[in-house]
């Protein structure tokens, strides 16, 4: 006590003017220090936002920057530009579509362990050229925003949903959606959606699709998971995206998670629709670049050729 007098002495100097309020300082700083000192006891280490680390080595605060940023001025991550540079890039000698590069990283992105990093693929593709009107901005967010939705049914809603809001948090007025209500506006369950879900089904599976689902043939809840609602009310939707952009999608968004058995019907789903075993290859080689830059490790994904034979 005595020498929490001294230091409290130390610290106030002259601005103490009577022994009582003196004492009744020292208290202060006492119950200050000794609420300190407990805290920090039953907290262990720091834990603040500051002190965790990104998979990647990066500081979090660093690499997270845009969330203390204000909407007006959002700060860009260079290294993740720079990746999105190659993503792009690596779809030019390819029959895959320019403008399809985006939906692969924003599956890639939000199946990892990062999905608000999909707010700076939204701040890379405003830099680019394409984009530089509203009703250009608009129908790039329409495109991913029907990848993350169609996300959920493969990679489950929470994740979708982080990245939706943290690319909402940079879109200005003028470049939001004026539709006046969501794309599955007034769905229905109906014979017509169960015909349209097997369908696209029957073209990623063709004659495999009976003994898959036969695979749930004790778990029936799963088969009709698949029908009606996977494959009728997500996949096969085409208001916004075609039959390659969904399959890229597809393929990239279980891919990233480590998945061995979706990710060889995925391979050879998307093979079954025309892609060049080439082009597959891309698509293999650029989720691995964002799982190694999000220090991810797939390694129990089949590779492109050792599907081949059961294309």
């Amino acid at each position: 006590m005595r020498l929490l007098h001294q230091r409290a002495c130390a610290i106030l100097g002259n601005r103490v003017s009577h022994p009582r309020h003196l004492a009744l300082q020292t208290h202060a700083y006492t119950a200050a220090s000794l609420q300190s000192r407990s805290f920090r006891t039953k907290s262990g280490p720091d834990t603040s936002i500051t002190s965790r680390r990104h998979p990647n080595s990066r500081s979090f605060a660093a690499h997270c920057g845009t969330m203390a940023s204000d909407s007006a001025s959002p700060q860009t991550d260079p290294a993740l530009f720079e990746l999105f540079d190659t993503l792009k890039g690596s779809f030019k000698n390819t029959d895959l579509g320019h403008d399809r590069w985006y939906m692969l990283a924003a599956a890639a992105i939000v199946g990892g362990n990062d999905p608000e990093r999909c707010d700076q693929l939204y701040l890379y593709l405003t830099t680019q050229p394409e984009f530089q009107t509203p009703p250009q901005r608009q129908a790039m967010v329409r495109r991913l925003r029907e990848a993350l939705f169609k996300c959920i049914c493969i990679i489950g809603v929470c994740k979708p949903l982080e990245a939706i809001m943290a690319i909402n948090k940079f879109e200005r007025d003028e470049d939001k959606d004026p539709a006046p209500q969501a794309t599955r506006e007034g769905w229905q369950c109906d014979e017509a959606n169960l015909q349209r879900g097997m369908g696209w089904m029957s073209k990623i599976y063709a004659g495999n699709l009976d003994d898959t689902l036969e695979l749930y043939k004790d778990h029936k809840d799963f088969a009709w998971v698949s029908r009606h609602i996977t494959y009728g009310l997500y996949l096969s939707d085409r208001q916004v995206l075609d039959d390659m952009d969904t399959e890229i999608v597809v393929l990239c968004g279980i891919m990233i998670q480590n998945l061995r058995l979706e990710t060889h019907w995925h391979i050879r789903g998307i093979r079954r629709l025309g892609v060049s075993k080439a082009d597959v290859q891309v698509l293999w080689d650029d989720v691995q670049r964002v799982a190694k830059f999000f220090g991810m490790s797939l390694t129990r994904v089949p590779t492109v050729e050792s599907v081949e034979y059961d294309v």
